[in-house]
């Protein structure tokens, strides 16, 4: 896989998650069991290890969590 194909399907490696989140990749792969036990993220490849959004994950709303 390219870094094109993980950006251009939704893809993304747990380095490039903790780059963004300025947290290590450990972090991220950590956090992620739980949303992929939740059925909201999927594990996908182990070299290097990949996840993408599921369908659950697309269809939560998440717009009551942000009280301003």
């Amino acid at each position: 896989w390219s870094q094109t194909d993980f950006y251009q399907n939704n893809i993304f490696k747990a380095k490039d998650i903790g780059e963004g989140l300025f947290i290590s990749s450990r972090s991220v792969s950590g956090s992620m069991k739980k949303l992929i036990t939740e059925g909201f993220v999927n594990k996908i490849g182990t070299d290097p290890v990949a996840y993408e959004i599921s369908q659950k994950g697309i269809d939560k709303d998440l717009s009551n969590i942000w009280h301003i």
